[in-house]
């Protein structure tokens, strides 16, 4: 069976052609001045994630309704698609936020 995971490179390149395909449409073009808005969009969207958590019950058994996985999972996919955004508006490639990410993990492997 093929690995159907995304890199972190596909994603990016995901999310800048859904920004190139309608950004007339949407109205917020790619940059510096529209990334706190984008981060304030992933931010909205981590907080209906957290509702979901919040209100479907305690969380190991929520987790067992494939339905309510899916719809956390898709609320999770804004936000990464919110972030990819602001990445895109701070001129962040994939290159490096990937070293970035990794040295991040590293110190906190090793802080405690």
């Amino acid at each position: 069976m093929k690995d159907e995971t995304l890199s972190i490179r596909e994603m990016y390149l995901y999310q800048q052609r859904l920004q190139e395909k309608y950004a007339r449409q949407w109205g917020e073009p790619i940059g510096p001045d529209t990334a706190v808005r984008k981060l304030l969009w992933a931010h909205g969207e981590l907080a209906e994630a957290g509702d979901i958590l919040k209100k479907n019950g305690p969380i190991e058994e929520m987790l067992t309704h494939p339905e309510k996985k899916r719809h956390l999972a898709e609320e999770l996919g804004d936000a990464m698609m919110y972030m990819y955004d602001v990445m895109l508006c701070c001129g962040i490639t994939p290159e490096e936020f990937s070293e970035i990410y990794k040295a991040k993990c590293e110190r906190n492997k090793n802080r405690w």
